[in-house]
């Protein structure tokens, strides 16, 4: 999803995911810190608009309620470790008010090793020291600007909007209703935050919204349009393709195809 309330509510919320292949994640937020490490190849990560060509052995770090993307757009591996601010209470607080200037960075192999190793299922000692390394390290080589926290708040009851009613309703007459800003403004100010525009953005999220569900459930195409908020079959086959680049029956197999290879591997 684009608002991630699953990384944005647990204490001690931390999530490694590794040996990511060609990764591609559409722009979201949440309120946990997310380490994105390229080891093979190279991705496009976007971060509040800025885009930034990772290769491998370099890191991104992303703060709480910032905005990102990845792309792949020829090859890459990675791994993501997303953890909840709790961890590393004492540069929280600073975090909050600051962002950084630049948010690639390239760790020391000592602590490229133990991120790499890092386990949900490790004493929250070992946990706390590794992230604490590694905002130390960040820390030491950023340079930062200041935030203003009532403009990233909008922005993410934006988002909390959108994810709850992609499904139905949901274009910016009522938003405006909903959060009691004019209707320009929060045009103007959506397209600004995200480099996109409001009805750019929900139609994108409705077809990550489609892909997931192609891939993670057997019900029908038609069904999926339909839960995805779109207004016709017809409608949903001409966005998905303009955009994914194949039809939804072609893009679930393609996804079935690769599952067998990789379960006969």
């Amino acid at each position: 999803m684009f608002y991630e309330s699953e990384h944005s509510t647990v204490s001690e919320e931390l999530t490694v995911i590794s040996a990511n292949k060609d990764l591609n994640f559409p722009m979201h937020l949440h309120k946990a810190f997310e380490l994105i490490a390229v080891t093979e190849g190279e991705m496009t990560v976007c971060v509040d608009k800025q885009s930034y060509t990772v290769n491998a052995g370099e890191a991104v770090l992303v703060f709480p309620h910032q905005v990102h993307s990845m792309e792949t757009v020829r090859h890459s591996k990675n791994f993501l470790i997303i953890f909840a601010p709790e961890y590393i209470k004492a540069f929280v607080p600073f975090c909050l008010n600051n962002t950084p200037k630049y948010s690639v960075f390239k760790p020391s192999e000592e602590l490229w090793q133990k991120l790499k190793q890092l386990q949900k299922e490790d004493s929250t000692l070992h946990i706390k020291s590794v992230l604490y390394s590694l905002a130390d390290e960040f820390d030491r080589k950023a340079e930062y600007s200041p935030r203003c926290p009532e403009i990233e708040t909008l922005l993410y009851r934006i988002f909390d909007f959108i994810h709850n009613n992609y499904t139905g309703k949901c274009d910016l007459h009522t938003l405006s209703d909903a959060l009691s800003y004019q209707y320009n403004y929060l045009s103007r100010y959506f397209a600004d935050r995200t480099g996109m525009s409001f009805t750019q953005y929900v139609q994108s999220y409705r077809l990550s919204e489609s892909c997931y569900k192609l891939t993670n459930s057997g019900i029908s195409i038609t069904q999926i349009a339909m839960e995805c908020g779109f207004e016709s079959l017809r409608s949903f086959h001409r966005n998905f393709f303009a955009q994914i680049k194949m039809t939804p029956g072609q893009y679930r197999k393609k996804y079935l195809r690769e599952m067998a290879k990789k379960k006969a591997e």
